[in-house]
């Protein structure tokens, strides 16, 4: 397999990405290598950034996308970076009762930096807010709403943490799936990455996966969409959407899964247009974190977010119903282990 180095980035605009090609590769194509290498980026694109002159091969300008590899090259391009939008969202305070702070994360928000999002994060977030002493003790996807519990740094954040880690914690996920699903339905299949996929990140049904399972409840449907309780019994990378789509039911909106892999390469170069939309029908993968358990001192305590406006408006989009917020917060605890 090649060695990948990413450097600093350089100005906050480019990052220099570097592979060193190993005897594999020996002999491939160089537009062939990039895109196998780059997968959020298509062959088209990385056939033009060579027509500019913008990769290289042993520190000179490449020419052609025909160009044949040897082992031991160094292939290397400067990858623009993003204009960040630094506005940050509103961010739901539900607790603040030190150690812990409860937050409901909107949707269209990182947890953590990334090489191209270094501001417009929920940790940039608790730092502007007066929370720079509190830091996530979990993740949610960028995508993905609702509720993430933040501890205050120290012994507390460590304890917590663990908590997460050692599966202590017991979760609920409101979703839209494509579909009908039966009223209660459960996904025990072992998850690991999807080798047959573009996407590097995305994972599916494997025979050597890890151990995964989650329990399913559908609250109502229509002939199109249904909403669905979603409960991780594991906590595995992208656990609820890859199971879903194993399932036949798909999240909505999701750009990864349930949908071509072309799907989330041209959102990653173009952004939400309205021909992707006609493709998606919602603007973000409907999921969203309503409430989970932490045992914290022996006693487990119970946290509730509630349904975000633009979760509603996809629910009477779709033409659901959600139940009251008492109803929904009963359900949820029956099932909640």
């Amino acid at each position: 397999m090649s060695t990948e180095t990413e450097s600093e980035n350089i100005n906050n605009k480019f990052s220099r990405v570097v592979f060193i090609v190993d005897s594999l590769s020996s002999g491939m194509r160089i537009d062939v290598f990039l895109c196998r290498k780059m997968k959020r980026i298509s062959r088209h694109r990385i056939q033009d950034m060579i027509r500019r002159g913008q990769v290289s091969l042993n520190a000179e300008p490449v020419r052609r996308s025909s160009q044949r590899l040897t082992e031991d090259s160094v292939v290397s391009f400067f990858k623009p970076l993003p204009v960040e939008d630094e506005t940050l969202p509103e961010v739901q305070v539900l607790v603040h009762d030190p150690p812990l702070l409860a937050l409901c994360k909107p949707g269209n928000l990182t947890v953590h930096p990334t090489a191209g999002v270094l501001k417009r994060t929920l940790t940039h977030w608790l730092s502007v807010n007066g929370f720079e002493d509190y830091t996530p003790s979990h993740r949610l996807d960028r995508e993905t709403s609702g509720l993430i519990i933040c501890a205050q740094k120290g012994s507390s954040s460590g304890i917590i943490k663990k908590a997460f880690e050692q599966r202590l914690t017991s979760k609920a996920y409101l979703c839209i799936v494509k579909g009908i699903p039966t009223k209660t339905f459960t996904v025990d299949r072992p998850l690991g990455p999807d080798l047959n996929s573009p996407i590097k990140i995305k994972m599916a049904v494997v025979d050597d996966g890890q151990e995964s399972r989650t329990d399913f409840i559908t609250l109502s449907s229509t002939t199109t969409f249904s909403l669905v309780l979603a409960f991780p019994r594991t906590g595995r990378q992208h656990q609820i959407r890859a199971h879903l789509e194993y399932a036949g039911f798909p999240i909505g909106g999701d750009k990864i899964y349930g949908c071509s892999s072309d799907v989330f390469l041209r959102f990653i170069e173009e952004g939400m247009t309205e021909s992707l939309l006609e493709t998606t029908i919602f603007t973000r993968q409907m999921l969203h974190s309503i409430a989970l358990s932490v045992p914290l001192s022996g006693n487990p305590l119970f946290f509730y977010a509630p349904v975000p406006i633009d979760f509603q408006d996809a629910v009477t989009q779709a033409n659901l119903t959600i139940p009251e917020g008492s109803e929904i917060i009963e359900i949820i605890k029956e099932y909640l282990v």
